[in-house]
């Protein structure tokens, strides 16, 4: 599996762990909430441009409404510009997360 799967797999669980904190039992909570604290983390000590573009594609409520396209149009920049900034911010990532080809 490729980095940038590794990457949106890691994101998607994140998703999921913030859907499943509430109504879990409490070391379940526990466990997502740990989670959802260490991507908030890593997202939150990215450069500014690199956490919009990473916070508003992956780590939004309605993600399967929003394309790469909302988040640039967001953000006031070109299509080309939003791809490097988020291949900046996916490398960063995965290295801190251990993810490699």
């Amino acid at each position: 599996m490729g980095v940038k799967r590794k990457l949106h797999e890691h994101f998607n669980r994140y998703r999921l762990c913030l859907h499943l904190m509430d109504g879990s039992e409490e070391a379940a909570q526990e466990a997502y909430r740990a989670f959802v604290e260490s991507v908030d983390k890593a997202v939150g000590r990215l450069p500014e441009m690199e956490r919009r573009a990473i916070q508003g594609r992956y780590m939004g409520e309605d993600l399967d409404y929003i394309s790469d396209k909302d988040v640039f149009d967001q953000m006031g920049i070109s299509s080309a510009t939003f791809m490097k900034i988020r291949n900046r911010a996916f490398k960063k990532l995965a290295a801190l997360w251990g993810y490699s080809d």
